[in-house]
């Protein structure tokens, strides 16, 4: 990770701490509460433009893919995998340029969650997509360490 691109993120956003091996690849991702919602944010980097010169739809996609997937009211003892994504790109986003997403939950109930999600970078939405993720109940729950 560049160190410098740690100064260009939006004051309130911190990082996210509880990661994949994916999500540290493709990271750093933040978060922050705005006005009861959780908007997810990156600044992007060399290693997520396309040989085009703009950010890969496939890093957009994962983007949206992670901000559904921490959907609000969130119960951590089920785990949730998306089954189904359908992404309209709309518009691009450049190298440096500081990318939001935000997701709405549309419905929910014992083994679906059905979520919207809406991708912005310089006040212009770049992505709008839709999501279905399965309701997966964990067998055990790992103690947190004190």
């Amino acid at each position: 990770m560049d160190s410098n691109l740690n100064f260009n993120v939006p004051s309130g956003f911190k990082l996210i701490e509880n990661k994949s091996d994916f999500g540290n690849l493709i990271g750093p991702i933040y978060y922050k509460n705005l006005n009861n919602t959780e908007v997810f944010g990156f600044r992007s980097q060399e290693k997520h433009i396309n040989l085009g010169g703009y950010v890969h739809g496939g890093m957009l996609s994962s983007f949206a893919d992670i901000v559904m997937g921490q959907f609000a009211n969130r119960n951590y003892d089920f785990l949730t995998v998306t089954i189904n994504m359908s992404i309209d790109f709309i518009s691009l986003a450049k190298k440096n340029e500081w990318i939001t997403g935000s997701s709405k939950l549309i419905k929910k109930d014992k083994k679906f969650v059905f979520l919207e999600v809406a991708i912005e970078s310089n006040k212009k939405t770049i992505l709008y997509g839709t999501g279905v993720f399965k309701i997966i109940k964990l067998k055990y729950k790992t103690k947190e360490i004190t």
